[in-house]
């Protein structure tokens, strides 16, 4: 019988483990039904041991038979750590908050602080609260670090793992289990003792920060992963040149660390059993240092076992170590599944393994004659460093392609550009920075040569900023959960299948297939006029799809808020904003968003001189000046008085009036509310207006005795709703 695969085990292991993690994971957040997906695979597991077993074929046998051992440990760990994640805490009620700050994000797009070791009116409670802030001042901001702690009165709201269709993994592995909003102003701040590794991260910060600023939390990013303290705009333009992979710890950060330290101990002339001792030391104390970022722990797995094999005399195959990486993973925590860092490291590899040989080979077949008459120095560099560049490049980049378009909904189209480029300046780059950061903190009078290490940072900063900048940088591209088929046609196309003289012709239909997948997750909704919801803390903002148009109206507050109901309408841009109030934050925000979605036109009430005029006209966005009653088009019209203004949207079967945060229903005119059968506000305050459906951001307190007649809170989703 012919043989279309060779037998790797851990292969065989991984294969067998992914679909019994799914099945026990949707059965206890979705359906009992979907239990059924793990017991086939135990089934099919079984028969495949006794087949084995039967046919004399022990090195099989004994592979499946660890491999249920290790399904069955997965299935009950997913089944006990998800039946067991539930709300101590109620929704709506206020409470006294304190816990430890174990992280902080403030970069003028967000600000927020996860807190661990919480308290709520003195009683601990399970999990951590990620709380987001309002930044007023930014003192109390610009001074918290892991390790202080914070007291504030606020509610909280339950994160389930499963919110918009995706099981937050990397939430759980985290345990942040609430989500919760503050004012900078209402927080107490106490300044708290740090750990030995938050005080090495923060001493770190701080060293690269003094000596190689503005670039000093770039490089800190690269050492560590923690992307909290760099600005937005850098990190968007990183995402658009498809280098984002270089502010998250990965592979290629400790692969270049231990080539470095290798290189030294060979010149030390250590002996094997030492320097394989000293490297699984500096690999341990990576994963600890960023946080065991999924892409460190593969990388370290990877290395370990590529060093004992080394050790051994054992032939390498990469294939096989990583499924080995990704079953130790999974087996040890089945949620990393869903972890979008664990996803994008092993799809990374897994083009690495399936493409890069066969994109050297094409290239080398593609080299014209004429190249052996090249000088020496020239071939060697295209050789040895261009085209296994561009080859590992373009393999690396299909492989994160599917995760990038369900998780990002972009495609980078100069990313293989950018990696051939940036990629020989960062190795050198990342190991001059982290050295000479090392000494400086040792000898704070070797800062100087630290800020002389930091120029390759600045060359390889320009160069993203320069490439995000160029034409076509950033294709938007929508997807689903079907995207993620494509890793299996991957499989199918590359080397390790054998289809013997028609593998072409199975390659050709693999890739159009892809294609296929690609072209159907980013067909437009059906629904013609849809109103989508998003929650954002003190802002009301909602997307209006009337006749394929895209309107966005209310306060315009959030980014991220305008981000996430744009990717849930699968729109690329969007006609004209109507926005509240156009302060100089709300002009900031659009203008953050006309980078991704370019902005039509913005409407604002003609009722005072907005500071946030100048700011649009400064970034080449139309705005206009909007009078009571006028039909700006979309069939959405403005109501405004001496104190706040509304929009109402008048066009299909009934009216929407879209409330701004802090206005209540029962200031607005009766003749205006009762053509109005739908309320979008941020809270269900008015108990006046019962009989009405309202979309409100959180939903209402307990201690409100009278309920509306329909209510939908969004609370971290989207919420559509079609007014046909």
């Amino acid at each position: 019988m012919k043989r279309f695969v060779n037998f790797r085990c851990f292969l065989v292991m991984t294969l067998f483990i992914v679909p019994s993690i799914i099945g026990a994971a949707l059965g206890v957040l979705l359906s009992g039904w979907f239990y059924s997906l793990s017991f086939a695979a135990f089934l099919a597991a079984a028969w495949l041991t006794v087949h084995a077993f039967l046919r004399k074929k022990r090195r099989l046998g004994l592979t499946v038979s660890v491999t249920i051992a290790c399904m069955l440990i997965c299935t009950v760990s997913v089944v006990a750590q998800g039946s067991g994640r539930k709300s101590e805490l109620k929704e709506g009620v206020v409470y006294e908050l304190r816990g430890r700050v174990e992280s902080v994000v403030h970069n003028g797009q967000e600000s927020a602080a996860v807190l661990k070791q919480v308290t709520a009116d003195g009683k601990a409670f399970a999990g951590g609260v990620r709380l987001s802030i309002r930044p007023t001042d930014h003192v109390k901001l610009t001074h918290m670090r892991p390790g202080d702690f914070i007291s504030v009165k606020a509610s909280v709201y339950f994160k389930p793992l499963l919110r918009n269709d995706n099981i937050d993994g990397a939430g759980f592995v985290g345990d942040i289990r609430y989500g919760g909003d503050a004012d900078e102003g209402a927080i107490d701040l106490s300044f708290g003792t740090p750990s030995p590794v938050e005080f090495l991260r923060f001493s770190m910060q701080e060293t690269l920060n003094n000596f190689i600023s503005p670039y000093g939390e770039l490089a800190y990013s690269m050492i560590t992963g923690s992307k909290g303290g760099l600005d937005h705009e850098i990190r968007g333009y990183y995402n658009v040149s498809g280098l984002s992979h270089l502010l998250a710890v990965s592979g290629l950060h400790i692969g270049v660390l231990l080539a470095a330290v290798g290189f030294l101990l060979e010149r030390l002339r250590v002996g094997r059993i030492a320097k394989l001792v000293i490297l699984c030391a500096l690999m341990a104390f990576y994963c600890v240092l960023a946080d065991f970022a999924p892409g460190v722990v593969r990388a370290s797995i990877m290395c370990l076992f590529g060093l004992v094999g080394r050790l051994l005399g054992r032939r390498r195959d990469p294939l096989n170590t990583l499924c080995f990486a990704a079953a130790l993973m999974l087996t040890v925590q089945p949620f990393y599944l869903f972890h979008i860092g664990f996803l994008m490291s092993m799809s990374a590899v897994l083009g690495l393994v399936l493409f890069s040989r066969f994109f050297i080979r094409l290239f080398r077949r593609l080299e014209p004659k004429s190249a052996d008459r090249l000088p020496r120095p020239v071939r060697w560099l295209f050789g040895k460093l261009l085209l296994p560049g561009i080859a590992a490049s373009l393999s690396a980049q299909l492989g994160v392609t599917p995760i990038t378009l369900y998780y990002f909904h972009s495609f980078p189209s100069y990313a293989v550009l950018a990696n051939v480029l940036v990629l020989p300046l960062v190795q050198i780059a990342f190991v001059a920075v982290f050295v000479t950061m090392l000494l400086a903190m040792l000898v704070p009078a070797a800062g100087i040569v630290l800020s002389y290490a930091g120029a390759g940072l600045a060359l390889i900063d320009t160069i993203a900023a320069w490439i995000s900048r160029l034409p076509l940088a950033d294709i938007r591209l929508f997807g689903g959960i079907t995207l993620l088929s494509i890793l299996a046609l991957y499989f199918l196309m590359s080397r390790f299948v054998m289809f013997g003289r028609k593998k072409w012709v199975y390659t050709v239909v693999c890739a159009l297939l892809a294609v296929l997948v690609v072209g159907l997750n980013n067909i437009s909704p059906a629904a013609d006029k849809t109103v989508l919801a998003a929650s954002g803390y003190g802002d009301v903002t909602s997307l209006v799809i009337d006749a394929g148009q895209c309107y966005v109206v209310g306060d315009c507050r959030s980014a991220p808020v305008i981000g996430s109901a744009m990717t849930a309408a699968k729109k690329r841009k969007i006609t004209a904003v109507y926005v509240n109030n156009l302060t100089e934050d709300a002009a900031e925000t659009l203008i953050r968003v006309a980078r991704d979605y370019p902005i039509g036109a913005v409407y604002c009430p003609a009722l005072a001189d907005y500071p946030g005029l100048y700011l649009l006209a400064r970034a080449d966005i139309p705005f206009y000046l909007t009078y009571p009653d006028t039909d700006t088009g979309g069939g959405i019209a403005l109501y405004a008085n001496q104190t706040f203004c509304a929009f109402y949207y008048k066009n299909g079967k009934t009216g929407i009036l879209f409330l701004g945060y802090g206005v209540p229903a029962a200031d607005i005119p009766d003749p205006l509310i009762n053509a109005c059968g739908v309320i979008r506000a941020y809270n269900f305050t008015d108990t006046s207006y019962q009989k009405r459906l309202y979309l409100t951001n959180y939903p209402p307190d307990d201690r409100t005795d009278k309920q509306p007649d329909g209510l939908a809170s969004a609370q971290g989703r989207v919420l559509a709703l079609d007014t046909q």
